[in-house]
């Protein structure tokens, strides 16, 4: 079994075809971003790995996550993953807690019983698959208060930029802050907020070729962004807020991005889960076509 540092090329070696449910587990950039903090590819055989990260708001901690494969779906095979979690401890002096994150709730082996809620990452609550042209069209009584809360708008105002990182690099960090001092929950300081975004940013100034967004101005000063990467099928939603003092301008933000994306013919975005209820209760105003339940597995 041979093992790499965490890096974009080997991460797009292993990951291309993988066959997988959940988009983010084949996304490059999912993993650099969670892992910013460094990580590890496991390679089991030509076809399969399994990819290890240090915790992003945890010290000494590592989160493992399913078995990957170009051939077969493994995501429901967690003996791989155990053994190499077991290598790990008995290499790693420092870490004092492995865990299996992304798991599906509805495994069916002898671990089902050891998943557990997951308390800090992405995916406490499930993952939401949006349609993008089902959004973009707004249609039917289940966007009913995603239209009223556009309704209160003044779209008019609106000035919608395509993001160029090089120059809006310190733009999008200083949003990002503004935006961290007023998020309404407590356990996440600002750096475990603005973090994973300055990450992003930085991926975007090097990999252009699949991390794109936009802008949104209101009355002239930038209120809004959107960063996403496209796939071939499937966008992957990764990092997006609003000025929360602009009634609608949340739900228009995401109104345009599936908006761009259908009309390029990318037909699902995955939005990912959510850390929080009230997130998720955000996404699911957009009336998800698929939503995914995942779980952790803490490795005693």
């Amino acid at each position: 079994m041979n093992s790499h540092p965490l890096s974009f090329d080997k991460l797009q070696d292993v990951l291309n075809g993988l066959i997988v449910n959940d988009s983010y587990l084949a996304s490059p950039i999912y993993y650099l971003m969670t892992g910013r903090r460094g990580g590890q590819i496991f390679e089991i055989d030509k076809d399969s790995c399994v990819i290890s990260v240090n915790h992003p708001n945890k010290n000494n901690s590592i989160v493992l996550f399913p078995k990957l494969s170009r051939t077969v779906n493994t995501i429901y095979e967690l003996e791989e993953v155990l053994k190499i979690a077991m290598f790990i401890r008995e290499h790693t002096t420092t870490c004092r807690e492995i865990m299996v994150g992304r798991v599906p709730q509805d495994i069916k082996s002898f671990y089902s019983t050891r998943l557990i809620e997951e308390q800090v990452l992405d995916w406490r609550y499930p993952v939401q698959i949006l349609g993008t042209g089902k959004v973009s069209a707004l249609y039917g009584k289940e966007f009913q208060q995603v239209r009223q809360r556009i309704n209160n708008l003044n779209v008019e105002k609106c000035q919608i930029e395509r993001i160029d990182i090089k120059n809006h690099v310190n733009l999008i960090k200083e949003m990002s802050l503004d935006w961290a001092k007023d998020f309404p929950y407590d356990s996440y300081s600002s750096s475990d907020l603005i973090s994973p975004i300055v990450k992003l940013a930085e991926l975007m100034a090097k990999q252009t070729d699949s991390l794109f967004g936009h802008l949104i101005y209101y009355c002239g000063q930038p209120a809004a962004f959107c960063i996403w990467e496209q796939q071939k099928k499937t966008a992957n939603a990764f990092a997006m807020n609003a000025r929360r003092s602009i009634p609608g301008l949340a739900e228009y933000n995401i109104l345009q991005m599936c908006r761009h994306l259908s009309s390029i013919g990318i037909d699902t975005v995955n939005w990912g889960g959510s850390e929080s209820d009230g997130l998720n209760r955000f996404k699911k105003k957009f009336a998800p076509t698929k939503s995914i339940f995942l779980k952790t597995l803490i490795i005693e």
